[in-house]
């Protein structure tokens, strides 16, 4: 806390020089036994945000990224994405989950919003975090799409050269592809029939997909976008499926949680459960941001540092509450938010 006292009388007297400002409060976080005043006010640029900046520093966390600006926030998540992902592979992790609310920093977790929304927002995020990694070769990054309209989406809306390297499919091609056979939804065979029909009448365009060469690479790096959410459950059986010993995967804002807490019953979902247990408990979080219980706070970790649990402030940053070296439940964190408030 030296350090941090140092830093702050610093700025504050650099600050006293400046024009004129506007006061404003700052939210001192409570870390461990030291007691600080809750708030005081003091005229200085953007200080909230720089304080909960730097005691999270302090004590090697990552902060909160920032919200209310879309461009900024989702710029703070994908550079915080690509970090960890890079150091996780680079320490052995082969089953990687990338979890955040994909619309941050445009809507609130109040605001409405469609599916589509959401699937144009994790497809944006994908592309430019596929450049973002750095893979090389760029065609050993196979980006994974939930299905072939999805794949071809994600072309025509990013034309660039940059974001044309990695190669671009969808999970059932990217099975077939690697020598297995995907899992067809149920009622799919049908509907690729109609398709055809159609088309053969001039009647429907049918849609192209699946692995180009690229220079023929095999995959260094799967990043799969949205499997499972607000599409087929079988998704995830592909993920599984898919899955090639020595080649990280990387699930982006796949849901793994419904999973996890049962939200499909074993009863009705015996093989969903199976591959659960078997091949979707190990996937190590290594960015999430969730916000708990309408407003209250957020679970957030970066990989390899220890979960944090914040507390929403009104009109300040978030206060950190508690850390944890392993995921808590999300009961006992909402309990631990509920004592804090």
């Amino acid at each position: 806390m030296g350090a941090v006292r140092v830093a702050c009388a610093r700025s504050i007297n650099a600050a006293r020089g400046l024009p004129r400002r506007a006061p404003c409060r700052v939210r001192l976080i409570n870390f461990g036994s030291a007691n600080y005043p809750a708030n005081f006010p003091c005229r200085v640029i953007h200080m909230s945000a720089m304080l909960a900046a730097v005691l999270c520093a302090a004590h090697g966390l990552s902060p909160l990224p920032p919200l209310g600006d879309k461009a900024r926030t989702m710029g703070a998540v994908r550079a915080a994405c690509a970090r960890s992902v890079n150091a996780a592979r680079a320490a052995g992790v082969d089953r990687l989950e990338i979890e955040f609310p994909p619309l941050l920093g445009s809507k609130t977790q109040f605001a409405d919003y469609s599916n589509i929304e959401e699937l144009d927002a994790n497809r944006d995020f994908a592309m430019e975090l596929a450049v973002a990694l750095g893979i090389d070769p760029p065609a050993a990054l196979w980006l994974c799409f939930g299905d072939a309209g999805e794949e071809v989406r994600a072309r025509d809306a990013w034309p660039g050269a940059q974001y044309g390297r990695a190669t671009l499919t969808h999970l059932a091609a990217a099975c077939e592809a690697a020598g297995r056979q995907p899992l067809r939804p149920m009622g799919s065979v049908a509907a690729a029939f109609a398709t055809r029909a159609a088309s053969a009448l001039g009647l429907a365009a049918p849609e192209e997909g699946g692995i180009e060469p690229a220079g023929g690479d095999p995959p260094s790096v799967l990043l799969v976008v949205q499997p499972g959410n607000g599409g087929p459950f079988e998704d995830w059986l592909n993920m599984e499926v898919l899955r090639t010993e020595g080649v990280p995967m990387v699930a982006l804002n796949g849901a793994l949680d419904k999973l996890r807490t049962g939200y499909y019953p074993s009863l009705l979902y015996p093989e969903l459960a199976k591959c659960t247990q078997r091949f979707i408990v190990p996937f190590e979080p290594v960015y999430y941001l969730r916000p708990l219980s309408a407003g209250l706070g957020w679970l957030y970790r970066v990989w390899p540092e220890p979960w944090q649990l914040l507390r929403d402030v009104r009109g300040g940053p978030p206060e950190l509450v508690a850390t944890y070296d392993d995921r808590p439940s999300f009961p006992d964190a909402i309990e631990a938010l509920k004592r804090a408030s």
